[in-house]
């Protein structure tokens, strides 16, 4: 059979299958590509937790997660409560939650943040490393989106697919090349690696000219567009915390 037409099945480790939850509504993977449940599974939450990075609200959503899932005490059995949290979107829901709410509690911990309260242990303060955080953020996006690019060059080079295969390394290396000319460029990798940066990026754009002709120039806008992106976290992480300071103030 065509690939497309091949029916696919989840096959996932137990802490992952709440994360099916977010691929129901779409097209499952073609048979042969990479599930992307696992990967869903570790960076959707630490995406989450970044934004929220509060010891005091992590704590809070692993609280309602487990008071959830340990029969909703304080509601008559069978409550529509219960039955939506039995469910399985609902079992799903607040696995979720149980996984943001630690991150965000060791996010908290690590930013010195307690329901928006600045806490006397020595800790990461966002608001005065801004430049900082910002170049985490998006190293972080670019780690991401490059991972995404190695598992479409692995189902590529198992279908055979030599342009595609091509597009995608060319994609990595490119990607690479920018994030080197960027980081030499404002010093926080060593020069030497600038000159280095460029010719890989080179590289990586010839290979996707071979691979996509004319539209290279418009994938290379888009890599870009997209690491920068990432922002977003960054700027919602911000967002919670002044608004946690002005609901205490």
């Amino acid at each position: 059979w065509p690939r497309h037409q091949i029916p696919v099945t989840f096959d996932n480790p137990g802490w992952a299958k709440a994360y099916e939850l977010f691929l129901g509504p779409l097209q499952a993977p073609v048979y042969g590509s990479a599930d992307p449940t696992v990967w869903l599974g570790i960076f959707f939450p630490i995406f989450l937790a970044l934004m929220i990075g509060d010891l005091g609200y992590g704590l809070l959503l692993v609280l309602l997660a487990v008071w959830a899932r340990a029969g909703l005490p304080g509601f008559k059995k069978p409550s529509a409560l219960g039955r939506v949290v039995g469910s399985l979107p609902g079992r799903s829901v607040t696995t979720i939650f149980f996984h943001v709410g630690i991150l965000s509690v060791l996010f908290g911990t690590a930013f010195g943040k307690f329901f928006g309260l600045i806490m006397p242990w020595l800790h990461f303060d966002r608001m005065e490393h801004l430049e900082a955080y910002f170049v985490f953020i998006v190293t972080l996006g670019a780690a991401h989106l490059t991972l995404g690019f190695i598992l479409g060059a692995i189902s590529a080079a198992r279908w055979d697919e030599h342009r595609l295969l091509v597009e995608k390394i060319g994609m990595i290396v490119l990607l690479v090349g920018l994030v080197l000319v960027a980081k030499s460029f404002y010093d926080i990798l060593p020069e030497a690696l600038h000159t280095p940066g460029i010719i890989l990026a080179a590289l990586g754009f010839l290979a996707l000219l071979w691979a996509k002709g004319a539209f290279a120039l418009l994938e290379t806008f888009k890599l870009v567009a997209n690491v920068l992106s990432y922002g977003r976290i960054f700027a919602l992480g911000l967002v919670s915390m002044v608004l946690a300071k002005v609901a205490n103030d």
